[in-house]
């Protein structure tokens, strides 16, 4: 087992999480 993961698994396993962290990191001005 890696210990560095490729970001596709991390997304995959945390989808609800990796998603919210990737909001805070993108700011999408679609949401205003």
């Amino acid at each position: 087992v890696s210990h560095h993961p490729p970001v596709s698994a991390l997304h995959a396993t945390d989808e609800g999480r990796g998603i919210e962290l990737i909001w805070c990191h993108t700011p999408v001005p679609r949401f205003t």
